[in-house]
């Protein structure tokens, strides 16, 4: 656990792990695990801590001390002698969401005064260490999402590296089944051979590929809202058609680079030096 507070992220504040860290320290030697006597003279020991330091008038008679000690074993050995001095201390600072019954009236440590304070203690040690195993898991998804991201970004460098090897595979492919193998794909290829040069499109061809491309988004955007419709999502419908304007470029524009992407592996197919140059496209 002190490992994970050291790698915490910056947006964590300092106050936040100064409060972990009392609780690891305080919460060390459980009364629970000491035997009742050795858990009793702890706890009498803590007492009288706090009676001095609160200035309880007086101080405990035997009996009374006795009857808190017993208390806090029966019901709070889950404790540390030193989380319950700590409860004190966060209970004089208010940091500690308390009521009435937390307050020692004429100086007096009482059951109920007792139970307040260890009660809004434990509440308070609850929503700290909630709040850092949420940061935990934040901070774990966090990594697991840069390690996908960086996996894929090593990918993506790896198939640019390889593109034309990839392509011819693809061209061969296509000659003996007549269809294409990975069309989803193909836009991703095309950034890849004009990210090298590779690959040289003259204007009006993009232009003839991005006309028939948009056709093509508009039609697939229309569908997309019927089978919206016919399924009674009706708002969702409406939302898309609102949005039609502004998604049918983008899509026209995937679309178009995977209708170049489709025509270079005809081609490919059919004259396998197409690849060993810089692909033309007019």
């Amino acid at each position: 656990m002190l490992a994970l507070i050291s790698t915490l992220s910056l947006s964590v504040s300092e106050k936040s792990i100064a409060q972990v860290e009392l609780i690891l320290h305080a919460k060390q030697n459980q009364l629970s695990r000491l035997s009742e006597e050795e858990a009793t003279k702890s706890i009498l020991l803590t007492l009288a801590k706090i009676a001095q330091q609160t200035n309880v008038q007086g101080g405990f008679d035997a009996s009374q001390a006795k009857d808190l000690a017993a208390f806090i074993w029966q019901y709070y050995s889950q404790l540390s002698a030193r989380e319950i001095m700590l409860a004190y201390h966060l209970l004089a600072a208010g940091q500690l969401k308390v009521g009435g019954e937390a307050t020692m009236w004429y100086g007096r440590m009482t059951i109920n005064q007792l139970g307040a304070t260890l009660n809004a203690y434990i509440d308070w040690k609850r929503d700290v260490e909630v709040a850092i195993h949420t940061l935990a898991y934040d901070e774990k998804l966090a990594a697991e999402r840069a390690q996908r991201e960086q996996k894929m970004r090593e990918n993506y460098e790896r198939m640019k590296a390889n593109i034309l090897i990839i392509l011819k595979g693809e061209a061969a492919k296509f000659a003996d089944a007549g269809k294409f193998a990975s069309p989803l794909i193909y836009p991703t290829w095309y950034d890849m051979l004009d990210e090298q040069g590779l690959i040289s499109v003259a204007p009006s061809a993009k232009l003839s590929y991005f006309e028939e491309a948009k056709q093509q988004a508009e039609r697939e955007l229309k569908d997309e809202i019927e089978q919206l419709r016919q399924q009674n999502r009706t708002a969702e419908a409406q939302s898309r058609i609102a949005e039609i304007k502004d998604r049918v470029p983008a899509r026209a524009k995937a679309i178009a680079k995977g209708m170049i992407i489709q025509t270079v592996i005809k081609q490919a197919a059919e004259n396998q030096n197409l690849l060993n140059q810089k692909i033309q496209i007019q």
